[in-house]
């Protein structure tokens, strides 16, 4: 079954902004910088899901392996670059060869996570669509056929005949 490129756009835009969120924090300390505030984090995660959302926005674009690992080190150097310009404390933004290592191998990481979590999702889908019409297959309702009496409208002439005198009416008090 062919799975909506759309849907896989979301789910990679969703991990793609999360992973730089979280790498950009992690690089964020091993670099030397400081545990992030709560406004730095807030920002952090505000920007982290507008790369999200320009992932999940270009499904085609970034459905490559080459694209994926671009986006999520542009999302990575974007989320780090926030946290060291909301720092509260100044540190040199040089770039360590701890920093750079941590960031090269969390993009290989998180494209390979990435592209696994898609296809786990392809099959999913496909697996659920021949799944559920055996599940679920409607039955068509079983219709008795309508007995008609042939009088017509005469029914309701009776009972609007029949007035207020009949059991429903209130009880009269004696």
């Amino acid at each position: 079954m062919l799975v909506d490129p759309r849907s896989l756009a979301r789910i990679r835009g969703a991990c793609v902004g999360a992973v730089s969120a979280v790498v950009s924090v992690a690089a964020h300390g091993l670099a030397g910088g400081a545990a992030p505030s709560e406004s730095a984090l807030s920002l952090l995660i505000v920007v982290c899901a507008a790369v999200g959302v320009l992932v999940a926005s270009a499904p085609g674009a970034t459905s490559g392996p080459v694209m994926l690992a671009a986006v999520l080190t542009l999302g990575q150097v974007i989320g780090h670059s926030t946290l060291w310009l909301t720092a509260e404390h100044a540190h040199a933004q040089a770039w360590t060869p701890q920093m750079l290592a941590a960031h090269a191998a969390s993009v290989g990481v998180a494209a390979g996570v990435i592209r696994g979590a898609e296809r786990a999702y392809r099959r999913a889908v496909s697996a659920l669509a021949r799944m559920l019409p055996v599940f679920f297959t409607a039955t068509p309702p079983h219709v008795s056929p309508v007995h008609t009496t042939g009088r017509g409208p005469a029914p309701i002439l009776d009972v609007l005949r029949a007035g207020g005198t009949g059991t429903r009416a209130p009880p009269i008090s004696v």
